[in-house]
């Protein structure tokens, strides 16, 4: 077995294999966009933690529906993060991170399709 990051190095950003078995809650100090191979997206930046989290569509959308469409407005405010698999449009399964309510991990399902 081949570690990625002994290949890419350790990442600045949250993978789903960052993340501990059970759900953890962070509390959002900073909303930045930034540009990924020419695609913009929101970084999450967490107090007491080093790395941040890349906003998928269904992560910010989960994050707009639990605090608001205006980013700014989830400064300081509370989330919980959570392994799911998923499975990707080509039928690939992969662990993902996905942004749940605090106090609600146990609602999520824990395995979704994505088109």
């Amino acid at each position: 077995m081949v570690d990625v990051d002994s290949i890419y190095g350790p990442s600045n950003y949250m993978r789903a294999s960052d993340l501990p078995p059970k759900p953890v809650t962070y509390v959002i100090e900073d909303v930045e966009v930034r540009v990924f191979d020419g695609v913009q997206k929101l970084v999450l930046t967490f107090k007491g933690e080093r790395k941040r989290l890349i906003l998928n569509k269904t992560n910010a959308a989960a994050l707009a529906a639990l605090y608001g469409r205006d980013s700014e407005l989830w400064k300081g405010k509370e989330v919980t993060l959570v392994k799911r698999l998923i499975t990707t449009s080509d039928g690939q399964q992969v662990m993902s991170i996905r942004v749940v309510r605090p106090g609600a991990a146990h609602e999520e399902p824990p395995h979704e399709k994505v088109a």
